[in-house]
Formats: C-alpha cells, structure tokens, sequence
C-alpha cells in the first residue's frame, strides 16, 4: 500500500520521499506523512469542532461518527483513554441526561471511549424502544422521541 500512495506524491512531497524512502508498515507511513506535511492550526481547529459538537436530539451514533471524524482530523483518534481528548468531548456535549445516569450508577462506570460510547449507545437503543412501545400503546401526541431521562433509560 506504501508505495502505491508514494507513487502519487509530486512536488516537496515526492522530493521528500525520495530522500526518506525505506520500508514503512503503513501506520509508520501515516504517521510519518502527518508530522512533515500537517498544520497543527488545521488540527486545533477540528479539536475545536470536536468540543463544539453536540449529541442535542440527534441520534447518538450520528453524533459518534461525526465525533470520531473530527478527532481523526484533529489527530486525536488514539486518544480514547479515561482522560483522552475524547472522553472529555463525550462528557460535555452528550445529553447531560446521560452522563448523570451512568454518573449515578455508582459502579461499572465506563473508562475508555469506547466504553463510554457502547453505554451510551445501549441507553439511546432502550430510549428508541420505549418511544416506539409508547406511540403504539397509547395515543399518537407526538412526532419524535423526547430526551431521554435517567428513568426512562432505566
């Protein structure tokens, strides 16, 4: 794979490449383009927009594939750990009414990322099913699921 996106290079990048060439594994390769060629003022901006995004009423695995490109962009997405990038993204823009659930659980909390975003995802999936269990049993009021509450994801 190394060479065939080394084939395409032109211009400083081809130059550069042919002084640095030698055997990549391909997250070597990426990661030594990124380091001669990123601009990290493209990379706060993106770690920006990771902060500013926000789950709101939207579906959570929208808002997780929106989050997991803006921190690729930012050259974040290695940083899932408990005080990674990501988690604190996660913390401040998913609906409060989620984090303060898992909060007050008191046990089996979520440390990594993707901990974080299969609970999350498992308590938007049970929200769903309770919103369609409830328009069929009762009375159509409504057009869309409310927020999800603690007791409601319960």
């Amino acid at each position: 794979m190394v060479p065939f996106v080394a084939s395409h290079f032109e211009g400083p990048a081809k130059d550069w490449w042919v002084h640095k060439r030698q055997e990549f594994w391909w997250t070597e390769f990426v990661q030594l383009i990124n380091e001669q060629f990123c601009d990290p003022a493209i990379e706060e901006v993106h770690k920006k927009k990771m902060f500013n995004l926000q789950m709101g009423n939207g579906a959570a695995t929208t808002y997780f594939q929106e989050l997991e490109r803006l921190a690729k962009l930012a050259g974040r997405s290695y940083d899932q750990g408990e005080r990674g990038v990501i988690i604190k993204a996660v913390h401040l823009r998913v609906r409060e009414s989620y984090t303060k659930f898992i909060a007050m659980m008191g046990f089996n909390m979520p440390h990594t990322y993707p901990e974080w975003k299969a609970r999350i995802l498992a308590m938007y999936k049970e929200q769903q099913k309770k919103w369609v269990f409830d328009q069929t049993t009762s009375m159509p009021h409504e057009s869309q699921p409310p927020p999800a509450t603690p007791k409601q994801v319960a």
